[in-house]
């Protein structure tokens, strides 16, 4: 697990909840950040924390506490290596004042 990090921007998308495998399920949005050259950065929830971004709204400023995690990963067709990387949201914030945070569970697989 790396240290926590944070980032501050306005929420630019949400997106639905993906369910990847019968056990694993996902939810990313967009956080647009920066002022003239915007940079939009996805974050993810994972399992019961999908449903923390149902507080929040395009367009609302936001701070969110991340870690960063990565995987690699093999092709079982190709042999092709390929490596993924995640911000995983540890908790999130709004302007003036703090929401329900999203823990980050540790035994959520990738």
């Amino acid at each position: 697990m790396s240290d926590k990090l944070t980032a501050t921007g306005t929420i630019y998308r949400i997106n639905e909840a993906v369910q990847v495998t019968e056990r694993f399920r996902k939810r990313t949005f967009v956080l647009e950040m920066g002022g003239k050259s915007p940079q939009f950065v996805e974050f993810e929830l994972v399992g019961n924390e999908c449903e923390h971004l149902d507080e929040y709204s395009v367009g609302e400023k936001t701070t969110v506490e991340f870690e960063l995690r990565g995987r690699e990963w093999t092709s079982p067709d190709t042999g092709q290596v390929r490596f993924f990387t995640t911000l995983r949201v540890g908790g999130m914030s709004f302007e003036g004042g703090k929401r329900k945070a999203a823990p980050v569970d540790d035994n959520v697989p990738f």
